[in-house]
Order: structure tokens, then C-alpha cells, then sequence
């Protein structure tokens, strides 16, 4: 009856008014559950019965929302382990990885075409990720790594190091003399590299306390989109931005470049490292960062 409940919740969710298939009010058939599961353990209720479909329960829309939210993961992850262990000999090789979101969408997702093309029949799954994690507790069966190659029980495969430039939004840029500009316009800060504008500030020699004005973000797609806006300046790796660059969206501010320290990896477990779907993705990742090499 608990799963019931949490398919019931998460339903009513993603569609309140409807089922999305039929067009029409949901029903117990159609959701297969019956009059005991709209209530969870300790009856709390967040549905109520009203005819022959389901209704939220007065006050409990928030709590079934954050219901909805917390179980909906447990949910996914199940029905991937049982396919995964009762399908194992029907589905096709799979493969999971893990990627930092701005690199994924930007440098990873519109290469993943050529990986398709030459390894049709492995099925792919990308997901985003903040902070290092252990692969024991993961569904990721590899991941893309930017720092320093010290992930705990990993092999770590060098694929390329970032340079980063300050650019801005032409408009932005207009009737500023070049040698004013990064003394006088606002600089887009990254919340986790709070040193890099100072680093570009020692490398041109300007005022250290100039380098640390202006709004903050937390990834490099906001700070991407902001600077396009004209929000301020930003200082963004190379390779995030060269559609921008390249379009003209964007505008190198200076002809001068920051070398990070770190660099890209792609990571998997080492007991995991010659395993075929993972020996191709390396094999393929590891020519693609070599094409484009920074």
C-alpha cells in the first residue's frame, strides 16, 4: 500500500487536475490504488476521496508536494535496479554519467551525437552533479571531474586543463575606452572561484580591491547568461563560451587569459575502469578533449 500511496501522490503532483493520458479526472483504477491508500503511515492525509476520484486534502497540498519531492528519487532509483537486475539479459549495455552541469550541457551534450553514432546500442543516462561523491553510494557508472586527480578509489584520466577569459556583452562594452573597462564596469563573480578576477587583476597589475565587486553566482551557465544580458563582466573558461564567442554574443574585454591550476578528469570506480561501456566512453571522451585541447 506505501508505494501505492507515493505512485497516488506523485501523480497528483505532476498532473493535479487530470490524467494526462485520458483527459479525464483521475480514478482509483487508474491509479491503482484502493480507499486505504490515500493516507500515508501515521495518518497524515494528503488525499481525500471524493466520488470516484481524489481530491487533496484540506491543508495538505504543501505537505504532499514535499512528499512527492522526497519519495519521487526513491521511486526512480527502484525502478532502475529492477530493470537492471530482471532485465539484465534483455536490455542493451548501459551506461550512467555523471557530469558538471555547465560542462555537460555546453562541452559534453553536443559532442554525445559522434558517441551515439559509433556506439548505437549503448544507452546513455547524463545527470548533473555539485560536489564530489562516492561512487558506492551512486548510480553513476562514471564521472566528469574538474581539479585535481585525488578522487578516493578512482582512476582519473587527465582530459583537458581551462583557461579562462573576461568577456561582455558588446553593449555592455559601448562607448567604454578598453583600458577603463575592467576598472569601471561590474564583474560577474563565481561563488566557488572567488579568487580568479583577483588573479586577472595581479596578472594586469590593477587594483586588487576593484577584482572582488559585483553580483555572485553559484554556475557558470547564470554568469554566461548574465554577462550575454549585460549584467557586468565575466571571467569564464574558454570553452564554455566559444558559441558566444564565436556568434558575437560575447567579446574577449582584454587580450589576456588565466591558466587554472586544475583540469578536467573523467573518473569511474578502478574496479570498474575495464568494463566495455566504460572502456569505449573513455576511449571516445578522451579524442574529443584531444581535438579541442586547451
Amino acid at each position: 500500500m506505501l508505494i501505492d500511496s507515493l505512485r497516488l501522490v506523485i501523480l497528483r503532483d505532476e498532473h493535479p487536475n487530470e490524467n494526462p493520458k485520458s483527459g479525464r479526472r483521475y480514478t482509483p483504477s487508474e491509479l491503482h490504488v484502493g480507499s486505504a491508500a490515500v493516507a500515508v503511515p501515521a495518518r497524515t492525509r494528503i488525499l481525500r476521496r471524493c466520488g470516484s476520484t481524489f481530491e487533496l486534502h484540506e491543508g495538505g497540498r504543501p505537505l504532499g508536494i514535499q512528499y512527492a519531492s522526497a519519495v519521487r528519487s526513491l521511486l526512480e532509483h527502484a525502478e532502475s535496479t529492477t530493470m537492471r537486475i530482471f532485465g539484465a539479459n534483455e536490455a542493451p549495455p548501459a551506461l550512467t554519467i555523471a557530469s558538471l552541469p555547465t560542462f555537460g550541457s555546453r562541452w559534453l551534450a553536443p559532442r554525445l551525437t559522434s558517441f551515439v553514432a559509433r556506439h548505437p546500442d549503448i544507452q546513455l543516462t547524463v545527470h548533473t552533479y555539485i560536489e564530489p561523491f562516492m561512487f558506492s553510494s551512486s548510480r553513476a557508472d562514471v564521472a566528469i571531474h574538474f581539479g585535481t586527480n585525488t578522487w578516493p578509489g578512482a582512476k582519473c584520466d587527465r582530459l583537458m586543463g581551462e583557461s579562462s577569459v573576461p568577456v561582455g556583452s558588446p553593449s555592455l562594452l559601448a562607448g567604454v575606452p578598453e583600458g577603463e573597462r575592467l576598472r569601471r564596469l561590474p564583474l560577474i563573480q563565481h561563488t566557488t572561484r572567488s579568487t580568479a578576477w583577483l588573479q586577472l587583476f595581479a596578472q594586469l597589475r590593477l587594483p586588487a580591491t576593484l577584482a572582488l565587486r559585483g553580483p555572485r553566482f553559484d554556475h557558470f551557465y547564470m554568469m554566461i547568461q548574465a554577462a550575454v544580458s549585460g549584467l557586468g563582466l565575466a571571467l569564464l573558461p574558454h570553452l564554455l563560451v566559444e558559441n558566444e564567442l564565436r556568434s558575437g554574443v560575447l567579446a574577449q574585454v582584454a587580450p589576456v587569459t588565466i591558466q587554472s591550476d586544475k583540469a578536467y578528469w573523467l573518473v569511474c570506480p578502478e574496479e570498474k575502469a575495464e568494463q566495455p561501456t566504460i572502456k569505449c566512453f573513455r576511449d571516445w571522451l578522451l579524442e574529443q578533449a584531444d581535438a579541442g585541447i586547451e
